[in-house]
């Protein structure tokens, strides 16, 4: 890109810089805007059992249950982040503000993360200053929905307990997949020194025992990966015995990211079978789950219609690329078919997973994220492929429909501010209470899921509320709707 200020591709590149940081400014101001969850005081300052017990030896040794035996790392970067970061903040914000301020700097750097991503997988490399880079980008950041249809196909979620538990471990996933992605395509990964293999072992067990959803797209994808390098590895014209050839098959498979993956799947395992021992498992029978998931998927592919929307795209996308038959489009149709068939089992495999009263119908805004990052990348991927082989008439109408697209998306994702304004002003109320006991006198959440009329149920926010250094005094608080409840 010449760096003359007379270029259009100076220019073009200073104005998409701009768009995308408007972009990113208004998706931190409606991250900003949401209420906090009733999970976070209780995390934050609970769960002892598992933050004491990194990988579950009480599991294994004296068959303990307690809450997300399983889920170590998740935890621990909840209860650091909301111990440490809002106290960090104070020296800039009051200490309201800086609770709001700390669940947007974590949701809006989780979301570049997924953004900087799928731009790398769209482009096949790392180029983060070229203007392919970043308009490939374009193709991706209009569907990260946070507001209006966030629940069917939201990367960050609302909830700051949910995206620390779903959206960063997801994340983390795509940079630790990004190896295996640059072996298949470039025949060479990132991976070559020592410290960077033992890097992506750590970062494997940092995102098994985590949160919910890695470990078994882990025991889904990774094996795949490993079956299909074997099978390219594999001469099966040798005259060998199968057994020689077999291993002189295994032999030339890439060595160090073959051992990372197998050790993950052995991680993955053990997570789960830790997660065996959740005391908050609650198990229905397995055709009611079946029956719930169907439902939810139907729910999902005809409430709204974003996710179709894009669904449809996606298909359309592959059936062009079909079309022209360079190794890359040959490349891009065999690996977005296979994503469409680990996608349907990891859907057919859900109601393994246990059931949940929060999620009645199986099929959620959480449990649906991996699929709608699958979609993300095949659209952002085929799009930026196609924009680049079409040329004339051709071109102009798939941009056409690129844009028309995009735009949808981006206008659908309405504002929605202030929806913190009602915690925030009953958080004020808190912090110049002089008695141990409060009413709340508006019907609003506050650190809560919903309103609460037992006064016992904001202990630990009122916990978490002195640590903060907003109250010295209140003790508990409550809603009262009809009569208070001791």
């Amino acid at each position: 890109m010449s760096n003359s200020p007379f270029s259009f591709k100076y220019w073009f590149y200073i104005i998409l810089v701009v768009i995308l940081t408007i972009d990113l400014g208004y998706s931190f101001l409606q991250h900003y805007s949401e209420v906090v969850d009733g999970d976070v005081a209780r995390i934050t300052l609970s769960y002892k059992e598992v933050l004491n017990d990194p990988f579950g030896m009480k599991v294994i040794l004296e068959g303990q249950y307690y809450p997300n035996p399983n889920r170590y790392f998740a935890h621990l970067v909840h209860s650091q982040y909301f111990k440490k970061i809002p106290i960090a903040l104070q020296h800039f914000f009051d200490p309201i503000e800086s609770i709001y301020i700390s669940c947007a700097i974590l949701k809006i750097l989780i979301q570049i993360g997924f953004i900087w991503l799928f731009a790398i997988y769209a482009n096949r490399g790392v180029k983060l200053k070229s203007l392919s880079f970043l308009w490939t980008s374009f193709l991706i950041f209009p569907f990260i929905q946070n507001t209006q249809f966030y629940a069917y196909l939201g990367l960050i979620l609302k909830s700051i307990t949910y995206t620390i538990s779903y959206s960063l471990p997801l994340v983390l996933f795509l940079l630790f997949l990004l190896p295996f992605y640059q072996q298949a395509i470039h025949k060479k990964s990132m991976l070559q020194s020592h410290w960077m293999k033992l890097m992506w072992i750590g970062l494997s067990i940092f995102i098994v025992l985590n949160g919910p959803l890695v470990p078994p797209l882990v025991l889904i994808i990774l094996p795949t990966i490993l079956f299909f390098w074997l099978l390219k590895s594999v001469d099966v014209s040798s005259y060998q015995s199968k057994v020689t050839t077999l291993k002189i098959g295994i032999s030339r498979m890439p060595r160090g990211l073959s051992l990372i993956a197998i050790l993950t799947i052995l991680l993955s395992l053990y997570s789960f079978y830790l997660g065996t021992y959740n005391i908050d498992n609650v198990t229905i029978p397995l055709g009611e789950r079946y029956q719930l998931m169907g439902k939810g998927l139907l729910k999902h592919l005809t409430t709204k219609l974003p996710f179709p929307l894009l669904l449809g795209f996606c298909i359309l996308n592959t059936v062009l690329l079909s079309k022209f038959q360079d190794k890359e489009a040959a490349f891009k149709c065999s690996l977005f078919k296979g994503i469409a068939v680990l996608s349907m089992i990891y859907i057919l495999l859900l109601p393994f997973g246990g059931y949940r009263d929060y999620r009645p119908l199986i099929i959620s805004y959480d449990t649906m994220m991996p699929i709608s990052i699958a979609l993300i990348f095949c659209f952002s991927s085929s799009s930026r492929y196609l924009l680049l082989a079409y040329q004339g008439r051709a071109k102009k109408i798939f941009l056409s429909g690129i844009t028309f697209t995009l735009l949808y998306f981006t206008i659908i994702d309405i504002p929605n501010f202030g929806k913190h304004d009602c915690e925030k002003e009953m958080l004020t109320l808190i912090s110049k209470a002089t008695t141990q006991e409060l009413k709340i006198p508006r019907p609003c959440s506050v650190l809560t899921w919903d309103t609460i009329n037992n006064k016992n149920h904001s202990k630990y926010n009122c916990e978490l509320l002195k640590l903060w250094g907003i109250t010295d005094v209140v003790e508990f608080y409550y809603n009262e709707q009809e009569e208070k409840t001791q």
